[in-house]
């Protein structure tokens, strides 16, 4: 992967990249929102096990938590960019507009929103700006990066508004089992699911749910479930909550799964990274 521009700060991550030889991509999600700006290039994104056939110039915007990945299905260089961010640095007020905006079901479809960016050339200037600021000096860049930013997520308000006032065409997603799986697993993340409860659900046996979902989403029944649970444990830690107490409201059975899985999942035991939090020393995204 060439990356043509990379932003690497605590409250944002951007780069810009294309590959002449590409591959397909890993399953993975971040904690932080995503907006996926698709230039070019011959493949399927899976997001929560849905499958979205993207035009070149697309704009997705995927919520924190999503597991995504791009299969290749073609030869030609895929070129993409890729905002993450999580509010920090931008006006309360604001942030909390965006986020009630998008989390309402008329506007989110399977954890995203795919915008078709051809006739919206503004949004497509602004990323332009991020490429051409990523060399700036620290003090401007933290500046003028989260003026972008904030730019791009006011269109975003203006532009759901719209859709809620005048819908737009159903997006291009389409539901498969896994999807059903997937949101299934979310609304029971605390509990204890087995195999042969979800191809009871879902009337099928547990060989064709094992190997659709590790089709659809690259990861095991079990890799998926665990990683998210990781990822609210984490939420619940950056909430005040003490590991422990984490772990249980997580649906982990015993401290020792939570730790192992933590640690894997998030690069640092479940203490270190509460003392991180407590300190203020969070590292810039992790990727």
């Amino acid at each position: 992967m060439a990356a043509l521009a990379v932003i690497n700060r605590p409250d944002m991550y951007y780069h810009h990249s294309v590959d002449q030889n590409p591959d397909s991509g890993r399953l993975h999600c971040h904690a932080q929102y995503e907006l996926y700006y698709f230039i070019s290039g011959e493949g399927e994104y899976y997001i929560e096990g849905s499958r979205i056939m993207l035009e070149p110039h697309t704009l997705v915007l995927l919520r924190p938590a999503a597991f995504h990945f791009f299969h290749l299905t073609g030869n030609s260089p895929y070129e993409r960019c890729a905002l993450h961010f999580n509010g920090e640095g931008l006006p309360e007020d604001d942030w909390q507009l965006f986020t009630d905006l998008t989390s309402q079901k008329s506007i989110q479809a399977d954890h995203l929103t795919v915008i078709p960016l051809g006739d919206w050339p503004d949004m497509q200037q602004l990323f332009s700006k991020m490429n051409q600021i990523y060399q700036l000096p620290t003090d401007e860049l933290r500046m003028i990066s989260r003026s972008i930013l904030l730019e791009m997520l006011a269109r975003l308000v203006s532009y759901f508004r719209r859709w809620q006032q005048d819908p737009l065409p159903p997006q291009p997603v389409k539901r498969t089992l896994t999807s059903e799986v997937t949101d299934y697993l979310n609304a029971h993340l605390p509990e204890s699911v087995s195999l042969d409860e979800l191809a009871a659900k879902f009337f099928v046996s547990k060989y064709h749910l094992c190997r659709t979902f590790k089709r659809s989403t690259g990861a095991t029944v079990l890799e998926y479930l665990t990683q998210k649970r990781v990822l609210l444990a984490r939420s619940l830690l950056e909430q005040g909550l003490l590991p422990k107490h984490a772990a249980i409201q997580c649906g982990f059975t015993d401290y020792s799964s939570f730790y192992r899985a933590f640690k894997k999942y998030v690069g640092l035991s479940p203490r270190q990274y509460e003392q991180k939090l407590i300190s203020h020393e969070m590292e810039p995204f992790r990727h």
